[in-house]
């Protein structure tokens, strides 16, 4: 329906007689003087500037040439242009209902007073300035006009009208910026129009009040601009507020109305301060009728991804570097870099930037003068993989390969919009958001953006010089002349996406080509991330694109001519798109998962009522690097009580794409590292920015093709990943899930809440943790007891103490034993304890701990009550589930023992070292000093140590057995030959000694160990951490690392319980062999490690173990020869030969040397 057949009908619904048409006032001259075209001035009563590209052009020209400080807005020229109708509007009104002839007894009037020339001449005057449409256009003469009889009124009475109108627009201060187009002044000095105005005045205040307060008609319509005179904003929302109602302006003007205001508002904030990024707030959570609960079920595998993102080109210049050969193709990945991925836990490889992108991206950024930027990865020609990063058959190749090592691939979808010259833009302008029209005054002389033949795109010159950002880009068809504006993409945010083109998400055949793309997608793709996808919310489609007529008009700018009716925009979109996709990938592809990008408070909205998988968590990142630590604590609160499924749905992140880098806002120190620890132990899913585990700092542009600054590793950050972070995501299962995750107000002991303390537990399965942050500089000390609420699965709020949690049972006997990841360092606490009062803890400033291996035992006879007392808190760095009871109780004895006979076995390895190493001067000394040694032989002291060792071991039978039954001579003798073992050797055997005087040494400590074992003390005791920690002190001045000292306490353990004393042969040698060979303590000592199926050993420490056999094989063949006259025919050293040769013929295969062994 044409807009004033609309407006006629509206009128005619009313009782209002619409009489003669009225006119916008611009004069004649004004007309000449910007030459402007009959379509911009044929306005008239109630079609003034009712087609707003109508106003658009004639502010464009009116414009040219003019300041831009002085610039016309059109929005502000559509307002008074209502305005002036609204008031003509209500004139008719009045004169329907109170007064039908008011303009003929007012003429009469004027021309009693004033005499009906000067009466005459005044509209003359005006209706010369102003002059009617069909004056202007020669249709008739000015007399014909004014006599001609429209309706119940003559052309004298509509003129009279219209002269009034004027005057309300010349006192009106808000439209002095454009007085030009209807100054009086010509009236005022050369007619009776001041006065007429006096006496319009005067004649209606003796009328009927008509205004809601009881005003006159003159008084009404002047009101607004005296109300608020420089706005022409507020002046509509007075007349929208206070007047629709009273006067019934719902039934013509309520759209213009809005669509107005809507105008202003948005050319307001275009000239402001620009557009603000928004707020970064935290999610809301409402439970409102059409918000459902609707979550979409996970598959077993997706609460367990953890995802990194790449981007494609930049990483694989960066392993081009890494591993010395040129990497282009996805399929070129290595796999070693994969291999590395799986091993620290990630399972999920996001590869930004693989589609065919746009040309006219990458040339308008050549323009811009980067001439060595790609296309931006978010402007694409189409979903294909691009064929420099080898196409569809590379993207296949790395995806078996990757599987491999069980990671997936994910992707990029933009479902929002396409390059600027996409193939759809091409193919299919349909698809998108269009006009006919300019929006605003732009040029379009650039270069044309596309290679395609018979098409047109231009950008907007304004952005080549950097002054503006135009809303839409011109296409023209060369084939057929069509010419139309497409509208970049935009998300309301900041400037429109120059390069790209925004998908009109009304149409239908559009949405369901988008949907179809992303259905495509998900067959290469197991995630898929789907960028900005809160703009396709419903609320924000009409937001910023089909504005609410009872919205804000807070949109795109121009759009607010584009504004619906809400009704309207359901009709056309019935159903929200991403559920309509959701959907679809359920019932066609439902191991696919999907993670949306969303911001906007929408997140909850997002997994609960849309269904989707997974959603950004923007807030963690922010929040927790501006240390808002109650905002925060508070946000994962609400949410509890809200829903606990969506916890599990987020993703958190330190750094984006978008965003600085984790090291830049984190730093690479114990913040960030406690930040990290929260992102891979929190519920949901973990994702690590492209170089974040690096270490890198530079944020990489989307058109970034390779680094731009030489980055090294940070090796310092590398270790502390390895030790603290990648343990945590190898357990990934017990921290995903939100259906057991407690999160706890961290107290000191006057219970003040410390809200700079992060404090949950979760558990999966029989497995519990507990995680401990303090994101803030200064340390702290408390205790957690109680949960924050939570809704159960059974809609109930509900609590519980940090002992139930992690499933500790009520007992007075009942102990909880657990390690500390970090440190390491394993803790005690009593059950009791931990049921009244909570956990204690104590965190330094930034630092974080994970506590897990959970162990829950009963203490029947009394060994855990005393590792509490004893321990009082402390922690261990021995596994005190693992180790036996006793060992802690024997760890006095036994480091007593030790330290009194490690200083004589000290001193003979010292003297031998010096005997094999100089001339016979230094021999003579050592043999002086092994006279002095002689003296020291194992004494009462040594002797009352073991006996307090074999006492706590609980077995006096052993202790009488060994130094009651036995002459206490023959341990002398022991001992003595211990001391002077090496005295004997013959002079192949010092050669073979010679080689690693550390070899004595280790004789030394398997003769003590054994003594040990035999007292009393299990193998299972020796073998523990406590006890090996206790014994490591022998090797203090062998400068030998941790591992080594290790391999050799398991090896000597391994020759304690496989005795070599009674092998007097081969045979008896190959029939040991048998049986050692099976000892895992030897194994171990050996370096086993294995690959598919195969056990194969680490030759250095095979021949180191094999060497160290040799030596106790002759010791202990010596023992028995000097001490107990038993006679041994093997040479040891041959049998030494001999075990080398058959290693060398192993080839590393631990199998074959055994068999080897015993040939």
């Amino acid at each position: 329906m044409k807009r004033d057949i609309y407006l006629q009908q509206g009128y005619k619904s009313l009782g209002v007689k619409e009489a003669g048409k009225r006119e916008f006032h611009i004069s004649s001259d004004i007309r000449r003087k910007y030459n402007f075209s009959e379509s911009l001035y044929q306005l008239s009563g109630n079609v003034i500037f009712a087609n707003i590209h109508g106003v658009r052009d004639f502010c464009r020209i009116a414009n040219e040439g003019r300041p831009q400080e002085f610039a016309w807005r059109f929005s502000e020229v559509n307002a008074m242009g209502l305005i002036d109708e609204i008031n003509h509007y209500i004139i008719r009104l009045y004169i329907t209902q109170h007064d039908p002839k008011m303009w003929e007894h007012f003429l009469s009037l004027l021309d009693e007073q004033y005499g009906s020339n000067k009466r005459k001449k005044m509209i003359h005057l005006f209706a010369a300035m102003f002059e009617p449409l069909s004056v202007y256009l020669k249709q008739e003469t000015l007399e014909d006009y004014l006599n001609q009889q429209i309706g119940n009124e003559t052309g004298w009475h509509v003129e009279m009208e219209e002269l009034w109108v004027l005057y309300l627009e010349n006192m009106n201060p808000a439209f002095l910026p454009y007085r030009e187009l209807f100054d009086d002044d010509t009236l005022k000095n050369e007619s009776i129009y001041s006065v007429s105005i006096t006496a319009l005045r005067h004649y209606l205040s003796a009328g009927k009040p008509f205004g809601p307060e009881s005003e006159t008609l003159f008084e009404l319509l002047e009101k607004p601009a005296k109300l608020f005179p420089h706005s022409l904003q507020q002046q509509l929302e007075y007349m929208q507020r206070y007047w629709t109602k009273h006067f019934h302006l719902e039934r013509i003007f309520t759209s213009r109305l809005i669509k107005s205001l809507f105008a202003l508002k948005e050319e307001y904030r275009s000239h402001s301060v620009g557009w603000s990024e928004g707020k970064k707030e935290i999610p809301m959570y409402t439970r409102n009728w059409d918000e459902p609960e609707a979550f979409t079920d996970d598959h077993e595998w997706m609460p367990n991804v953890v995802m990194i993102a790449k981007n494609a080109l930049v990483w694989l210049h960066y392993l081009s570097r890494k591993y010395h050969k040129n990497i282009t193709r996805l399929d070129q990945i290595p796999s070693e870099e994969l291999e590395h991925l799986a091993s620290i836990g990630i399972n999920t490889l996001w590869l930004i930037g693989i589609w065919q992108r746009s040309y006219a991206s990458k040339r308008i950024k050549q323009i811009m003068g980067n001439q060595q930027a790609t296309a931006s990865a978010y402007s694409l020609d189409d979903n294909h993989v691009a064929e420099n990063l080898g196409g569809w058959p590379a993207l296949l190749g790395l995806k078996e390969q990757a599987a491999l090592y069980g990671i997936r691939l994910a992707s990029d979808m933009v479902p929002n919009h396409t390059g600027m010259d996409s193939r759809w833009v091409a193919e299919h302008p349909d698809y998108f958001l269009q006009r006919r029209d300019l929006p605003y005054d732009y040029q379009y002389t650039g270069e044309n953006l596309t290679q395609r033949e018979g098409l047109g795109l231009y950008l907007e010159d304004g952005y080549f010089r950097k002054e503006d950002a135009a809303v839409v880009f011109k296409r023209v068809d060369f084939h057929t002349g069509d010419v139309r504006y497409i509208y970049h993409g935009n998300d309301g945010t900041m400037m429109p996406w120059n390069d790209t083109a925004q998908i009109d998400f009304l149409n239908p055949k559009a949405r369901e080509a988008v949907i179809q793309e992303i259905v495509n997608m998900s067959y290469n793709f197991s995630v898929i991330r789907l960028d900005a996808a809160m703009v396709l919310v419903k609320r924000h489609i009409q937001r910023l694109w089909y504005p609410s007529l009872s919205g804000n008009g807070d949109c795109i700018p121009s759009r607010s001519e584009y504004a619906l009716s809400d009704e309207d925009f359901d009709r056309l979109m019935p159903k929200e798109f991403w559920r309509e996709v959701i959907d679809r990938i359920a019932k066609e592809r439902p191991q696919t998962l999907l993670i949306a990008e969303a911001f906007w408070m929408l997140e909850g909205y997002f997994v609960r009522s849309l269904g989707m998988h997974r959603v950004y968590n923007s807030a963690f990142m922010n929040m927790l690097m501006q240390e808002d630590n109650q905002e925060y604590r508070d946000f994962i609160k609400k949410t509890m009580v809200f829903d606990m499924g969506i916890l599990k749905r987020f993703v958190n992140f330190m750094s984006n794409p978008d965003e600085k880098t984790a090291k830049e806002q984190f730093g690479s120190g114990d913040k960030y590292i406690g930040v990290l620890t929260l992102m891979v132990t929190l519920p949901g899913l973990p994702m690590f920015a492209h170089g974040q585990l690096e270490g890198f700092q530079e944020k990489y542009g989307m058109e970034f093709t390779q680094a731009q600054w030489k980055e090294e590793e940070d090796m310092d950050l590398a270790l502390q990943h390895q030790y603290k972070i990648f343990p945590l995501l190898q357990q990934r299962s017990l921290f995903s899930e939100s259906a057991y995750f407690r999160l706890y107000d961290a107290k000191t002991h006057h219970h003040e809440v410390l809200e700079s303390v992060f404090a949950y537990s979760n558990c999966y399965q029989d497995k519990h943790a507990i995680v401990l942050f303090n994101n803030n500089l200064h340390a702290v000390s408390g205790h957690i007891h109680w949960s924050s609420p939570y809704l159960n699965q059974y809609k109930e709020l509900k609590k519980e103490t940090i002992a139930d949690a992690i499933g500790l049972m009520y007992h007075e006997d009942h102990y909880v034993i657990f390690q500390e990841q970090r440190s390491q360092l394993w803790y005690i606490r009593k059950s009791t304890i931990v049921h009244e009062h909570g956990l204690g803890f104590k965190l330094m400033g930034y630092e974080s701990q994970v506590f897990w291996n959970f162990e829950y035992v009963y203490d029947a006879f009394g060994y855990y009550a005393w590792i509490y007392h004893e321990l009082g808190g402390r922690g261990v760095p021995y596994n005190l589930i693992e180790t036996p009871p006793a060992t802690f109780q024997l760890e006095k004895e036994i480091k007593e023992f030790w330290n009194a006979v490690l200083p004589l076995s000290q001193q003979v390895w010292s003297n031998f070292s010096h005997s094999i190493s100089e001339d016979n001067e230094i021999s003579n000394e050592y043999n002086r000093e092994q006279e002095q040694i002689q003296e020291l032989v194992f004494s009462t002291q040594e002797k009352d140590l073991l006996e307090q060792v074999a006492l706590r071991c609980d077995s006096e039978d052993s202790v009488r057995s060994y130094f009651q039954e036995m002459d206490w001579l023959q341990v002398q003798r022991e001992s003595d030959y211990l001391y002077s073992f090496q005295d004997y050797l013959t002079p192949k055997a010092r050669e073979f000694f010679a080689e690693d005087v550390n070899l004595v040494m280790f004789v030394h400590y398997y003769f003590w160990l054994k003594k040990l074992h035999l007292v009393g003390v299990s193998i299972e005791i020796l073998e523990s951490d406590v006890i090996q920690s206790t014994l490591a002190s022998w090797w203090r001045e062998c400068s030998m690392n941790q591992t080594d000292i290790e391999k050799l306490h398991k090896l000597a353990l391994a020759l304690v319980q496989n005795p070599m004393h009674a092998i007097h042969d081969r045979k008896e040698l190959d029939m040991w062999w048998q049986v050692f060979t099976d000892d895992t303590f030897f194994m171990y000592s050996a370096g086993l490690n294995v690959h598919e199926d195969i056990y194969y050993y680490h030759e250095e420490s095979m021949i180191k173990a094999l060497s160290l056999i040799v030596a106790v094989a002759y010791f202990e063949q010596g023992l028995q020869k000097v001490v107990y006259q038993n006679r041994s025919g093997l040479n040891w050293i041959q049998q030494y030969r001999r075990w080398l040769h058959q290693l060398e013929k192993s080839n590393y295969n631990y199998d074959r040397f055994c068999q080897l062994i015993i040939k």
